[in-house]
């Protein structure tokens, strides 16, 4: 770790930071530090030092905004990848658009719109960046991911660059990079002009009083717990069987949204990992319905 320190430095490859906590690198706050937290300052340096990494075997875990992240208290020994400064975008030609991993979804999204292009609403809603939406094909008010990707590119295992045009197999918030060690470093988007009469902008304006309305944007949360069944809402099954304002220790059930948890003051991992387990134990018991969780969850094994 101390020579992959050494190498970020001499070359000028970027930021580097030792000892980090979790808690301020997640909007849930929670979680314990990283060896070490690299923070590249352009794609081609990231590949250079990426191929360090994977070269050495230095175990990494890449992090965006952290927005749909929760972590234990531990100490881990990995080197953290943080690529909100690899955030070009570039329009190309009939609505096609490059985006860079880093790039925040709200501005990118509302560029697009701006520029009278119909369907990048979802990402002008979402507090995350490309990088992370592309990985969990993320979506909103029935939109995603997988309905305007054509290409992304990413770093395999060995640190080599890959294009990918096809096989993402996206499902309800999952993609084929979910299954392979990879880290996606940039997406290809294309989008439709709006049709006559339709606002995009306005759109997203719409959607982001509909967000402040109903959901808890002022208390520290990291989006939906779970993903929706078939056929019913996961907030209505959390409703149905009373956990809405419900607590252990200081993580609780939102009451403004039964799909958020929400760190109420100093919440532990093992307070959140325990009041999603409930909630999960109880659906099955009481509907027979598996909630799956749609944060990521880093814990050590």
């Amino acid at each position: 770790m101390k020579d992959f320190i050494e190498f970020v430095n001499e070359h000028e490859l970027g930021k580097i930071r030792e000892n980090v906590s979790f808690k301020q690198l997640t909007s849930l706050k929670i979680g314990g530090t990283a060896r070490c937290l690299y923070e590249p300052n352009s794609l081609d340096n990231l590949m250079i030092a990426y191929k360090y990494l994977k070269n050495r075997q230095i175990p990494t875990y890449a992090i965006g905004n952290g927005t749909n992240l929760l972590v234990s208290d531990d100490r881990f020994d990995l080197v953290l990848i943080k690529l909100t400064k690899c955030n070009g975008f570039k329009p190309l030609s009939e609505g096609r658009f490059m985006m860079e991993a880093g790039c925040q979804s709200g501005t990118v999204g509302r560029i697009i719109a701006k520029l009278g292009y119909s369907g990048s609403a979802f990402m002008g809603v979402i507090p995350g960046t490309v990088g992370g939406l592309i990985y969990m094909n993320s979506g909103a008010y029935k939109k995603e991911v997988a309905d305007f990707l054509y290409q992304c590119d990413y770093l395999d295992a060995k640190g080599d660059l890959v294009s990918l045009t096809e096989g993402f197999n996206f499902g309800y918030r999952e993609s084929i990079f979910q299954s392979i060690d990879c880290l996606i470093i940039r997406g290809f988007f294309k989008f439709p002009l709006a049709p006559k009469g339709e606002e995009p902008y306005q759109t997203i304006n719409r959607y982001l009083e509909l967000k402040l309305n109903t959901q808890p944007l002022n208390e520290r949360n990291a989006g939906s717990v779970f993903r929706n069944p078939p056929h019913i809402h996961a907030w209505e099954i959390i409703d149905a069987l009373g956990y809405r304002g419900f607590s252990v220790g200081d993580a609780g059930v939102s009451m403004k949204h039964a799909n958020f948890l929400v760190n109420k003051g100093n919440a532990t991992f093992e307070e959140m990992a325990k009041l999603v387990e409930l909630i999960q134990t109880d659906a099955k018991k009481y509907y027979n319905i598996d909630l799956k969780c749609e944060w990521k969850i880093l814990k050590k094994l």
